[in-house]
């Protein structure tokens, strides 16, 4: 490594990991040692997409976070269960870390967007990854708003006389900085088939105009519940959302399962408008590769060519489905929904020859049998190892999109049809299946109530959804019926109504009885749980930061 990139690390781990403020500092940054070329802004923009992608953000760590705090998904295994069951705390290091690397993505950022412009470049270039730069940075603090609360905003090149003793910016100035950042951005990147863009997951407006929908969506949703006016911001998460789906640039694919077929990911992106990209990496293995993790998380240990675990290629399957939640979306609306199929690992030919069934399916007699179904939608048979895999993570499709335009059409005007109009589109795709078209699901039918609608969306969220870490955001950020949060609501009200315990099967009734959860990870509701502790690092060493409500 040169000597002038070697604060890209010091400067990280001043501004993010909490070092003592006193350490020796052998470099300074300055436009005249640290980016000097077009191949030097290159490498910074691209090494930002790259620290996203990395173990310590959402490929395993921050993974974590959006992934294992809602109500659908379980793990009692180490490193997963601190989230799943609650039990973590500012002194948690894996949200340490998780913290530290937004922030040195945005400090990237702020190198990139501070020196461009005074750069002898092409006008073009220096447009676009300006472009890039402050869609990065919107897209991590939109992030660290939403784990934390208001953070330090920081939006200048870091050196050794920058100001680290700033004090939490309000949620509302995060929120301000993410729309000032994304609107400039918008206007500066190209559209999906203009973008003369290397590869996939990188920026472009259309993935600005999604992410200020969703930006605003939730903005909202938090001054609704507040009382506040939010009128402004649902017309805004509308207008959008509308111009992501009247732009032309996106389609929904016909056949859900296509989005996980990990041979399949290009076209993925006639619907992704933007994900992380994960590649299988040859040079370096495990934790540090450019591959995913995700398939040896989620497939079973007995199911063969699906990761890289031992001689049969299996998953190891830490993180599994709650009973209730596989059980919702197999009934009532759900029943015979292709997207459950397609989501839930319930049924598969065992490495020892016998096929395996799991709740809620009914065994044949003497069929072996599991408590708990898998997440399916993370798959690749050519994995490196167990942490290089192919799958992207896909941050916002339009199919999220479509609901977005309807909940806050919903919001403003009540269920109109063209919220019921985008409601179903995503029934209608579901319907088609893979090819053997469908009846159910149903499309939703006129009649309800706006706060019905609204649980409608929550609900259809939570399937179209799964496995893609939307779930505890949409837990913290949406009105229950009773008009709390609907973390509350689940946690505090309707899943303490469930039997504890997972289901056990008994043979001569031939039904699942006992429990519906692992319940485990279900704690008591707890306001506290509708953020994340600000690390404990952070708080010691800067006396402006103050922790987060119920965290000591």
């Amino acid at each position: 490594m040169k000597p002038k990139y070697s604060i890209v690390v010091l400067v990280a781990l001043l501004l993010g990991s909490g070092c003592s403020l006193d350490e020796q500092i052998f470099d300074t940054p300055a436009e005249s040692n640290y980016i000097q070329s077009e191949g030097d802004v290159t490498a910074l923009l691209n090494g930002s997409y790259g620290v996203l992608q990395g173990a310590n953000a959402f490929k395993f760590e921050a993974f974590k976070l959006v992934q294992l705090a809602a109500d659908d998904l379980s793990s009692t295994v180490v490193n997963f269960n601190e989230v799943s069951q609650k039990t973590f705390s500012p002194a948690t290091s894996f949200i340490g870390w998780a913290y530290s690397e937004i922030y040195s993505v945005i400090n990237n950022c702020n190198w990139i967007i501070a020196n461009v412009p005074s750069m002898d470049l092409n006008d073009l270039y220096k447009t676009r990854v300006d472009g890039e730069a402050k869609f990065l940075r919107a897209f991590c603090y939109f992030y660290l708003v939403r784990f934390f609360g208001g953070v330090p905003l920081r939006t200048e090149p870091t050196t050794i006389q920058s100001d680290f003793m700033k004090a939490r910016a309000s949620i509302d100035e995060v929120y301000d900085l993410i729309v000032t950042d994304l609107i400039e951005a918008s206007e500066k990147l190209p559209l999906k088939s203009a973008a003369s863009i290397g590869g996939l997951g990188r920026a472009n407006r259309g993935a600005a105009h999604a992410l200020l929908s969703l930006a605003f969506l939730t903005r909202a949703s938090h001054q609704d519940m507040a009382g506040v006016g939010a009128e402004m911001h649902y017309q805004l998460a509308k207008d959008y959302a509308d111009s992501v789906i009247v732009s032309g640039q996106y389609s929904l694919l016909d056949n859900y399962a296509d989005l996980w077929d990990v041979e399949k990911e290009a076209e993925a992106y006639q619907e992704v408008i933007f994900g992380l990209e994960f590649t299988r990496d040859g040079s370096i293995g495990l934790r540090n590769s450019k591959g995913s993790d995700f398939p040896f998380r989620y497939m079973p240990n007995t199911l063969a060519n699906v990761s890289a675990q031992g001689v049969h290629r299996t998953g190891s399957g830490q993180i599994k489905v709650q009973p209730w939640f596989h059980e919702f979306y197999t009934t009532g609306d759900y029943t015979n929904d292709y997207r459950s199929e397609v989501s839930f690992l319930s049924t598969w030919t065992g490495t020892g020859g016998a096929t395996r069934y799991t709740f809620p399916l009914v065994p044949p007699v003497g069929a072996p049998q599991e408590r708990q179904s898998y997440l399916n939608k993370y798959r690749d048979g050519n994995a490196i190892d167990i942490q290089n895999h192919e799958n992207d993570w896909f941050v916002i499709r339009l199919s999220e999109v479509y609901l977005i335009r309807a909940e806050a059409e919903n919001a403003l005007h009540g269920p109109t049809a063209a919220a019921y109009n985008d409601f179903n589109k995503l029934r209608e795709r579901a319907r088609k299946a893979n090819g053997v078209v469908r009846t159910m699901p149903q499309d939703l039918m006129p009649g309800l109530t706006q706060d019905e609608f609204r649980m409608k969306i929550f609900e259809e969220r939570g399937l179209e959804f799964v496995g893609e870490g939307k779930r505890w955001f949409d837990l913290v950020r949406m009105k229950s019926p009773m008009g709390t949060t609907m973390y509350e609501f689940m946690f505090g009200t309707f899943l303490p109504t469930l039997p504890a315990g997972l289901p056990v099967w008994h043979g001569p009734s031939r039904s699942w009885q006992g429990g519906r959860t692992e319940s485990s990870n279900l704690p008591s509701y707890h306001p506290r749980f509708l953020l994340f502790p600000i690390p404990v690092r952070e708080t010691d060493l800067n006396p402006e930061i103050v922790p987060n409500p119920g965290y000591f």
